[in-house]
């Protein structure tokens, strides 16, 4: 079985000035998708190598980005479809996740 980070990376912001206005374009970095506006993502394949969840963020980190946070279903689907596309159904994959009270 393949084992995979998924990680998402913060949008790369490009400024460019012109006389008249300054216009910003995000786009995501070679081998990135889109993110429902909120970043990009894509997958760390780890070679077979078993990660702890602390190992996983770190890999990610070490590539500036974070194991990816699912924020609403549109992006629970897209991500759960590059999945299954890229490694079938049996994937194994660490996500970033925040407990909260209440």
């Amino acid at each position: 079985m393949k084992l995979a980070l998924l990680l998402v990376s913060l949008l790369v912001k490009v400024n460019s000035q012109d006389s008249s206005a300054t216009t910003t374009t995000s786009t995501c970095p070679s081998g990135y998708e889109p993110l429902s506006g909120s970043g990009c993502f894509s997958f760390l394949d780890s070679d077979n190598v078993p990660h702890t969840f602390t190992s996983a963020q770190d890999a990610c980190e070490a590539i500036e980005g974070s194991l990816v946070t699912i924020l609403s279903a549109e992006e629970n689907n897209l991500i759960m479809g590059e999945a299954n596309n890229k490694y079938g159904k049996s994937g194994s994959f660490w996500l970033g996740l925040t407990c909260t009270n209440g």
